[in-house]
């Protein structure tokens, strides 16, 4: 018996099923054609399909080869007068067979999350904020079409309620299944709510978990919700001024002990917080304020120290940018730095061929964002697309390679080692 648990336990660990860092977000695609290879170093920049002025999101292979990717909202396709405008793309750049019509549109209003029971199928969650409202979800299938995948079930809805455009999610604790967290949108001013609805993907399929009322009630549909490194901490930045920080367990999907940073402003002008992201060790936030309403305004790129007692009063800002430098996406690269994406609003979507600025050929970038202040070296235009441009969006990758978090309850990863361990020892 003690030879047959032994073997049990090996094909486990043998098994590729088991590899839960099979799969990473090295290639980023964005903007117009833009796109990014983070497998080398320094980042190389390439040519995708894209054209999209929002937000998009990709997956790779443990190989850093890319899989597939989606325009979160290509608006080109809207005025068409197609509703549901995101657009699923293969490795080869073109459409993937059904993946015309996804619901999407917006910034961070669209992911992507392995089954964990099959390396070949993905679904795709994304958020109906202004079209077709709700919480919704497709399914991939990537052995299909020789490889280049087919969308095997698309727009199957969830929720039915409009939802937030700040759709993330986060790797379970033990380091194979998933947290989907959304929040609730009432679009009428009178109606506020702190409605957060938390899904667990695993090999069961799609389990709606929770539904939290916690923290501070607000009314907003934009904005961005993100995690820092190891998935314990979320940030909640709005497009109406409102600032939150709140723990997460990996374990439950539990929500707690909200920070108030800044309130939701009663009124106009608000500052419009388009996108937030944590230091690599989690010290610093930092959040883009684009100036909406065009009165000569700046827009600002703030940081945050989570560690001073008065965390408001700790802002700093970092960078300005007159109106029409439209600052808005920061996503963390592989890299541990941070990239930001910023639109040339002296022009408009799409540009024209003749279009070429340092502002809509480069993204922005702070190479130490683990840094107070200046030293966090905020370098803006400096990042070269190779002659591709960006607008407002980048990807809304989760972290794909994150893994168990060890020694908590739920680590099954390192409790299926340390069986494993402790039996060769006993014999």
């Amino acid at each position: 018996m003690k030879v047959l648990r032994l073997l049990i336990l090996y094909f486990i660990l043998a098994s590729p099923s088991i590899n839960y860092a099979q799969f990473n977000g090295n290639f980023w695609v964005f903007g117009d054609s833009a796109g990014i290879k983070f497998n080398t170093v320094p980042p190389t920049p390439f040519q995708s399909g894209m054209l999209c002025r929002g937000g998009s999101t990709s997956i790779c292979d443990s190989n850093s080869n890319i899989l597939f990717y989606i325009d979160a909202g290509d608006n080109l396709l809207l005025s068409m007068g197609q509703v549901n405008s995101g657009i699923v793309r293969n490795k080869i750049n073109n459409v993937m067979v059904n993946g015309l019509g996804l619901v999407s549109l917006w910034y961070h209003d669209i992911l992507i999350i392995p089954n964990s029971i099959n390396d070949s199928t993905f679904y795709v969650f994304s958020a109906g904020i202004t079209n077709s409202y709700g919480l919704w979800y497709n399914i991939i299938d990537l052995k299909l079409q020789g490889g280049l995948g087919e969308v095997v079930q698309k727009n199957i809805q969830l929720q039915s309620f409009a939802v937030y455009d700040g759709l993330t999610a986060i790797k379970h604790g033990n380091g194979k299944d998933w947290w989907l967290i959304c929040q609730r949108w009432d679009q009428t001013i009178q109606t506020v709510n702190n409605e957060f609805y938390i899904y667990k993907i695993d090999s069961s399929g799609i389990s709606n978990v929770n539904l939290q009322t916690f923290g501070s009630l607000h009314n907003n549909g934009g904005g961005d919700l993100s995690f820092n490194a190891d998935g314990t901490k979320m940030i909640y930045a709005e497009w109406e001024g409102m600032v939150e920080l709140y723990d997460f367990d990996r374990c439950t999907g539990i929500i707690s002990n909200s920070i108030n940073i800044e309130p939701q402003r009663p009124f106009n002008p608000y500052p419009v917080y388009a996108s937030s992201v944590f230091s690599s060790n989690g010290r610093f936030v930092y959040i883009t304020s684009y100036n909406e309403y065009n009165n000569g305004q700046n827009n600002y790129l703030y940081q945050y120290d989570l560690t001073s007692s008065n965390i408001a009063a700790s802002r700093i800002i970092i960078d300005s940018f007159p109106d029409l430098v439209g600052i808005w996406n920061m996503e963390m690269g592989p890299d541990k730095k941070i990239y930001i994406s910023i639109f040339d609003e002296q022009y408009s979507y799409p540009f024209a061929d003749t279009v070429h600025t340092s502002i809509t050929d480069n993204l922005s970038v702070i190479n130490s964002p683990d840094s107070l202040g200046a030293a966090c070296d905020f370098q803006p235009f400096s990042f070269y697309l190779g002659g591709r441009r960006t607008y407002y969006g980048l990807p809304n990758n989760p972290d794909y390679t994150l893994g168990p978090l060890v020694g908590s309850p739920c680590d099954t990863i390192t409790a299926v080692h340390e069986i494993k361990q402790t039996t060769i020892q006993n014999e």
